[in-house]
């Protein structure tokens, strides 16, 4: 059992990033003014991924955070405004199959059935492929679901040595459970034009032949777990002999603990399944990313954030404690912390204008990370203004325009 105060660390660093942005706090989406200008090259997003979609899951990702949307239908027409949009899909109609964002998490202590407004969970499709594109952080209750760190391995999974962040875990299975079988229907074809109606039972529409996970930072983790509930071994809600699934996160934590009893079965599943479909897009000095075994980086954060000469006054007396816990945390609980990793390959951007370059965190046994490539060498470099709003802003870099609007 993992204890209380391990559950803290990334609620800790991420009110870090949130709760210092000249009095915004952790609700707003702040604004980025600049596009990436280099996009990746369609090797470094996959083969079954190309540009359009890239775009696609950027401005996705961005717009599932607006507040001011209530259904399906202002889901589409905000959609079907973004000129973006426009210029990357000119002849091709995006269908908002659904907007869902509410969710039962069970019952209290009176048997009485308990809800939460859960991130946003969208489903659009685009010609034969199927984007579900999953919302990020915006409310302290979505700092708490990304701060914990127990873990577990979902009910009929044929692995053994990989687990799944249990709270990650619990939100997409129920969005499979609202939604599962309306993608199994997609799959085969039989689904309406109208996604308010019902099938009719012999009306046919092109078979999804592609599913693309997408979101921004916990939206980004949802999405890996997700990639897992549609592909893992065992698991009810497989797809993989109906059609190929992706993955294209932004700025996610890592939500998948890979154990030291990992067998050769799983191994094999996730160096030849996994690695290849599965990108985490990730912009410099990002926090978020690194949480929760990046222990070199997450000490240099803390550190110079806990020296920052820009932050004082009642925001120095909130932050000391929180540095402290994080500290202990990251001695206390180490090992527990350091068997989650990225288990796809990460794209990383050194600045607005850098050309990508790929890295990664895990790899099978049998392969050398060479240094060159591997995550954790990059490190923590200490910016010109206030490390708190660097790093928040530098987390929300890579959506609208971001990469949205790249060229």
């Amino acid at each position: 059992m993992v204890s209380r105060r391990h559950h803290y660390l990334g609620l800790a660093l991420v009110t870090i990033l949130a709760s210092f942005m000249n009095g915004t706090g952790a609700s707003a989406v702040p604004k980025v003014n600049r596009p990436i200008n280099n996009l990746p090259p369609e090797e470094f997003i996959g083969k079954n991924i190309n540009r359009a979609e890239l775009k696609l899951c950027a401005s996705l990702s961005q717009l599932v955070y607006q507040r001011d949307i209530y259904s399906r239908k202002g889901f589409q027409k905000r959609l079907d405004d973004l000129e973006e949009i426009k210029e990357a899909f000119p002849d091709v109609d995006l269908d908002v199959r659904w907007f869902s964002n509410g969710v039962s998490i069970g019952k209290n202590l009176f048997s009485e059935r308990l809800t939460l407004n859960d991130p946003t969970f969208v489903g659009v499709v685009v010609d034969d492929t199927l984007v579900l594109c999953f919302r990020g952080t915006i409310s302290v209750r979505d700092l708490l679901e990304e701060a914990k760190f127990e873990s577990i391995i979902p009910k009929r999974w044929k692995v053994k040595g990989l687990e799944i962040q249990q709270r990650h875990s619990e939100m997409v299975d129920s969005y499979l459970r609202s939604h599962g079988n309306d993608i199994k229907k997609y799959l085969t074809g039989k689904f309406m034009d109208d996604p308010g109606k019902k099938w009719d039972g012999k009306t046919m529409q092109t078979p999804i032949k592609k599913v693309i996970c997408t979101g921004h930072s916990l939206g980004g983790g949802l999405a890996q777990v997700a990639h897992l509930y549609l592909t893992a071994p065992g698991a009810k809600w497989n797809v993989r002999d109906s059609a190929c699934v992706e993955t294209i996160a932004f700025s996610a934590p890592m939500t998948i603990a890979v154990k030291d009893d990992l067998d050769e079965g799983t191994e094999q599943f996730l160096e030849e399944d996994i690695k290849p479909a599965m990108r985490n897009i990730v912009f410099k000095d990002d926090v978020i990313p690194r949480i929760a075994s990046n222990f070199g980086f997450l000490n240099s954060f803390l550190n110079e954030f806990d020296n920052d000469d820009l932050l004082g006054g009642v925001a120095r007396k909130f932050a000391e404690p929180l540095v402290e816990l994080c500290r202990n945390v990251l001695v206390d609980k180490k090992d527990e912390l350091g068997c989650y990793c990225h288990i796809g390959k990460l794209i990383y951007y050194d600045n607005y204008d850098a050309a990508p370059k790929m890295y990664e965190d895990w790899i099978a046994k049998h392969r050398r990370l060479e240094e060159d490539n591997d995550f954790k060498t990059l490190s923590y470099d200490k910016p010109e203004g206030r490390v708190a709003d660097t790093a928040f802003s530098q987390h929300m870099a890579l959506i609208k325009p971001g990469l949205a609007f790249g060229s």
